[in-house]
């Protein structure tokens, strides 16, 4: 398996989606929405996902301290992320 074809998907609730965050050797590619029973992959407006709303700095410390996710401003059912190195 090449690097390239390893695509996480980790929701927000123990720190996975914010250790991912901070990960340089992966990107977010896609939120998965949900509503009415109904889940959507959704490519778009990526960049309104991962703020923290206490606007922390979010570090692997900070969330080994914690022990669990931060609470951000917009949170999807989950987040996919690409391996790119």
């Amino acid at each position: 398996m090449c690097s390239s074809d390893l695509t996480l998907l980790v929701n927000p609730s123990h720190g996975d989606a914010a250790m991912a965050s901070i990960d340089d050797r992966f990107r977010l590619i896609a939120v998965v929405t949900s509503g009415a029973g109904r889940y959507r992959v959704d490519h778009a407006d990526l960049g309104q996902y991962l703020i923290p709303k206490k606007g922390q700095d979010v570090t692997a410390e900070l969330l080994h301290e914690l022990g669990r996710g931060i609470a951000y401003t917009k949170t999807p059912f989950a987040y996919l992320f690409e391996r790119i190195s």
